[in-house]
């Protein structure tokens, strides 16, 4: 039989453990900081693809239509076939 070895490499950060265990040794102040830099670096990971999404629309004449795009596209198409509609009455 094969032997699985599991390496845990100690250099590498891990913010969520960390919050976890500043939370079970009850240091409020570090796991308070340590989620506010969590959630900003999310944050930043979000703003930051976001912006490179918007450089490629205009730039690279890239089109990214949300949900919410074609949602409003239909909404107007069906309101200009009810305004055909009424005007032929």
């Amino acid at each position: 039989m094969t032997e699985v070895t599991t390496v845990v490499n100690e250099d590498i950060e891990e913010p969520g453990m960390d919050f976890v265990n500043a939370l079970q040794g009850g240091d409020f102040r570090s796991a308070e900081s340590i989620f506010n830099d969590m959630l900003a670096d999310k944050v930043q990971s979000t703003l930051d693809a976001e912006k490179i999404a918007v450089a490629g629309s205009i730039f690279n004449d890239e089109e990214d239509l949300d949900d919410d795009d074609l949602d409003d596209e239909d909404d107007e198409t069906e309101y200009e076939s009810d305004e055909d509609e009424s005007d032929e009455d």
